[in-house]
């Protein structure tokens, strides 16, 4: 049994509700990755453990669960959390993760997955590929550092699911924080001390300078959660190179740009594997009407 602390009446309901939102979050993230055929099995463990949490919370503080509040609107079909883990044994939920990392994967990776995630070198250095970069309307250092960061982390992590990411300062070029791969984990993160620097330079300048590039395994488009980064960590772009080749742009400002309304507009549109892309700038072209965001391919 999951330990939980016996709360008052409002404090225990407040605690119920804020469950609840962690419950609909994951779903909706769930829900949007398996629409673009991605790996949500983390995710999954994380709906689990809090679906756990609640539980108990709710049977220690004799309250009712209300499983209408805890359905992720706009999701047809609900996803499910993982089975039950022990926990109240951390080591043992990191090991459980570390089971199901990327670098587990890789080594057991299906032929048809790795298949997908290959590069092929004679495309990334093609001169079709390198004219997308040149209708970035930035200078031609910052295109020629652009492109220059997505060959690498492309080729890099070329059959696996990990994925590379670079900043760079728009006034001069300067790349001043890159990575190639995120290692063993699915998706890459910058570190604090990087997002602190992209705001300084802004604040430098007066105005956003600082554009990010990342790549995407099988060429899928930004994701949800990219449009979120762009806006919090106050980018100027966001630059998306896929594995087969495609080159997204987009852009994003105000804290009003949540997962959560971007994920609900696309899951409503359907999406198939086969058209995330078209589906996604579609999503955020409908959204321009009232929000400062914009996505399209290069």
């Amino acid at each position: 049994m999951v330990p939980v602390l016996v709360c008052s009446s409002k404090k225990a309901t407040q605690k119920q509700r804020a469950y609840e939102r962690e419950v609909r979050k994951y779903k909706r993230r769930i829900a949007t990755g398996q629409a673009q055929d991605l790996d949500m099995m983390a995710d999954r463990q994380r709906l689990g453990h809090t679906q756990a949490l609640l539980r108990e919370h709710c049977r220690e503080n004799n309250l009712t669960r209300n499983y209408e509040r805890e359905r992720a609107y706009g999701v047809a079909k609900q996803p499910r959390g993982l089975g039950r883990f022990d926990f109240k044994n951390d080591r043992a939920l990191r090991a459980q993760e570390s089971e199901n990392s990327i670098k587990h994967k890789r080594k057991s990776a299906p032929k048809d997955l790795i298949a997908k995630t290959t590069v092929n070198p004679d495309l990334i250095n093609s001169k079709k590929f390198a004219a997308k970069f040149k209708k970035i309307n930035e200078n031609k250092q910052t295109r020629k550092e652009l492109l220059r960061h997505a060959k690498i982390m492309l080729i890099t992590n070329s059959g696996t699911l990990q994925e590379g990411m670079a900043f760079i300062d728009t006034r001069n070029g300067e790349t001043f924080w890159s990575v190639k791969s995120s290692g063993t984990d699915a998706h890459v993160e910058a570190p604090l001390e990087a997002i602190k620097e992209i705001r300084a330079r802004n604040e430098q300048a007066g105005e956003k300078v600082v554009v990010a590039l990342h790549t995407h395994p099988r060429g899928y488009p930004p994701s949800a959660e990219d449009f979120v980064a762009c806006a919090r960590k106050e980018y100027k772009a966001g630059y998306v190179a896929g594995s087969n080749g495609s080159v997204y742009e987009y852009t994003a400002s105000g804290e009003f740009i949540t997962s959560r309304l971007i994920s609900d507009k696309f899951l409503k549109q359907n999406p198939t594997n086969n058209d995330a892309g078209g589906i996604m700038i579609n999503t955020i072209k409908s959204l321009s009407k009232d929000y400062d965001i914009s996505c399209g391919r290069l």
